[in-house]
């Protein structure tokens, strides 16, 4: 049986640090109290993930898969099955997947994917949760693809390429 759900590309593409992002997860305070959103700002906040990153808008599945019961994510759908996955951190997390098999390259909890992620936590939950999940992936010793600081500021508006340190 394979270890993911749904239609994703590259299944073959050894998922290396999934284990490395989920204990990096555990060490972030926003993981252990998420709100539980309404079915509408959930929708919302999968829109406008979508559409800033220029996507199609994945279908959103709230009923588990019928072998395994879990959240995950292909490039056309997001599938969130109990009401804890209803939460911001949740959806960053599998629209980050989203986006990664929509954009690539695709490489399910891998560098590429890692970044995606602490780009979309740093403009969907604020500078103080992409800090905190930075340090824990450091920690955890998660691979990203860039440095992220440099992208955060430009995306800011700031070229840290002029900042003297």
């Amino acid at each position: 049986m394979p270890n993911y759900m749904g239609t994703i590309p590259h299944p073959d593409v050894r998922d290396f640090q999934r284990k490395r992002v989920y204990d990096a997860e555990e060490l972030c305070s926003f993981w252990t109290t998420p709100q539980v959103l309404s079915l509408k700002e959930v929708k919302e906040l999968v829109k406008l993930i979508s559409t800033t990153f220029g996507i199609p808008i994945p279908n959103l599945i709230t009923e588990g898969h019928n072998l395994i019961p879990t959240a995950y994510a292909t490039p056309t759908e997001i599938v969130l099955p109990f009401p804890i996955c209803l939460s911001t951190p949740f959806i960053c997390h599998e629209m980050s997947h989203v986006v990664n098999y929509r954009l690539g390259p695709v490489d399910h909890h891998g560098p590429s994917f890692s970044s995606t992620y602490l780009r979309i936590v740093k403009m969907f939950m604020g500078t103080d949760s992409f800090i905190e999940l930075r340090k824990a992936f450091d920690t955890t010793k998660v691979r990203y693809d860039f440095n992220v600081e440099f992208v955060v500021g430009i995306e800011e508006g700031v070229d840290k390429r002029n900042v003297v340190c």
